[in-house]
């Protein structure tokens, strides 16, 4: 999936470091990242929650900061 690959750069993480970092094995996210395979269960809501994190970050920064 384009998307994961995209978001794994802008974090600037290899992908075993972006795998480390949400719990599965090099492979199972090398296959998510090329879109041989999709998260299931657990490790699918985990990224749905980090991407809505990422999304909500600005929104959360600007009201904490007033702007």
């Amino acid at each position: 999936m384009k998307r994961l690959k995209e978001w794994r750069e802008r974090l600037e993480l290899t992908p075993p470091q972006m795998a480390r970092y949400v719990g599965v094995s090099y492979h199972a996210w090398l296959s998510w990242e090329n879109g041989s395979r999709s998260p299931r269960g657990p490790a699918k809501r985990l990224m749905e929650v980090l991407q809505m994190v990422e999304v909500m970050a600005p929104v959360v920064h600007s009201n904490l900061m007033g702007e």
